[in-house]
């Protein structure tokens, strides 16, 4: 597991979609995700709700997630068209108000 991570944070970093400081947030998600056994979008909000997670954090784990699966070549090609036009705006991550 630790490869594919160490992979996905090179690919991340080539993406240039975010900060590099945000890059740390999104592995621990990831990682938090698959440590839970990779549990579908519903349950894993849940799972995040009853932690405690806050909205933005809920719907950045998501986004992690999402382009974790982008990564590893498991997503489904329609769940990706809304990165398609500007995955920047569409990432939790770079809204500014969560800065």
């Amino acid at each position: 597991m630790q490869s594919q991570l160490e992979e996905f944070e090179q690919y991340l970093s080539e993406l240039k979609l975010m900060n590099e400081k945000h890059q740390p947030y999104m592995l621990w998600w990831v990682r938090h995700y698959l440590f839970l056994q990779r549990p579908d979008d519903p349950e894993y909000s849940k799972i995040l709700e009853e932690e405690g997670k806050k909205d933005w954090q809920i719907r950045q784990a998501l986004d992690a997630v999402k382009l974790y699966h982008r990564f590893s070549g498991d997503i489904i090609s329609h769940e990706i068209d809304r990165f398609a036009d500007n995955p920047i705006e569409d990432l939790v991550i770079f809204d500014s108000s969560k800065r």
